[in-house]
């Protein structure tokens, strides 16, 4: 049976990957990872090459000891000329080398170690998910809840999800992103001031999302449209809603959620 996922990473990285993969593996995904010695061996062995052949999605686990690995190097070649889905995760921060920067270059990317230690997982998951890996889950939900990593662009062209340092623009999205969440919070505060509750709508005719046991405030972030008529603005639209996500996410009871079409 051909993987949904294969994950490459360095062997001493591996008991952080196990964690991740034994997850992953409980929520029905089939994930290949060399639990071995393969890389162990002197050539490149055939099993390696037909995983990532067969695999949908292909996880690139990046640290500082991945991005030296001549074999996971090759992993990512291989799978970037075969037209693999990749998803790079960083475990740590990290540069990523010349031989590495062609086969990113755009990707969006999951900053693994920025995220909440008990939502990791599971963000991880859910990306997959929207990838359209693995078998369709059972509900048919429209809002997908995620806890975003906060992000950033780089100048290498690498889709880079670092908090906001590498470039001066970003001190513009945070503030954009700052005006936004001040102006929800306001709201709220005098929504609950005002003693009021809102009238519920009547059902609609598709399924709605269960609202969350813990109490929080769900806060859908809708995709940035761009109206420019150049085409190259679209990236900014896109880092307006990660800069948006990101600082909802560190306000206690606000639970920022993602709209995707499932």
């Amino acid at each position: 049976v051909s993987p949904d996922v294969f994950i490459s990473y360095s062997r001493e990285d591996q008991q952080q990957v196990i964690r991740l993969v034994g997850y992953l593996r409980e929520q029905g995904l089939n994930v290949w990872m060399d639990e071995t010695d393969i890389h162990g061996a002197t050539m490149w062995t055939e099993e390696i090459v037909e995983a990532i052949h067969g695999c949908t999605l292909f996880i690139l686990a990046i640290s500082s000891h991945s991005t030296g690995s001549k074999n996971v190097v090759k992993e990512l070649a291989l799978a970037s000329e075969r037209e693999k889905k990749i998803l790079p995760l960083y475990l740590e921060e990290s540069q990523i080398p010349k031989n590495m920067e062609y086969q990113l270059a755009g990707i969006q990317n999951i900053a693994l170690y920025t995220l909440d230690k008990t939502k990791a997982y599971e963000f991880v998951h859910q990306t997959i998910r929207r990838l359209g890996v693995g078998q369709a889950q059972q509900d048919d939900q429209t809002l997908v809840q995620v806890e975003a990593a906060p992000s950033a662009g780089r100048r290498t062209g690498v889709g880079h999800m670092h908090p906001p340092k590498a470039r001066s623009n970003s001190g513009k999205l945070g503030a954009i992103a700052a005006a936004v969440v001040a102006l929800v919070v306001a709201g709220l505060f005098l929504t609950k001031s005002s003693g009021r509750v809102p009238a519920p709508k009547a059902p609609a005719t598709t399924s709605s999302p269960v609202a969350p046991v813990d109490g929080s405030v769900r806060i859908a972030v809708l995709p940035f449209e761009n109206l420019s008529t150049e085409d190259n603005q679209t990236k900014w639209a896109d880092l307006i809603s990660q800069e948006i996500i990101g600082s909802l996410a560190t306000l206690s009871g606000v639970t920022p959620i993602v709209w995707s079409s499932v």
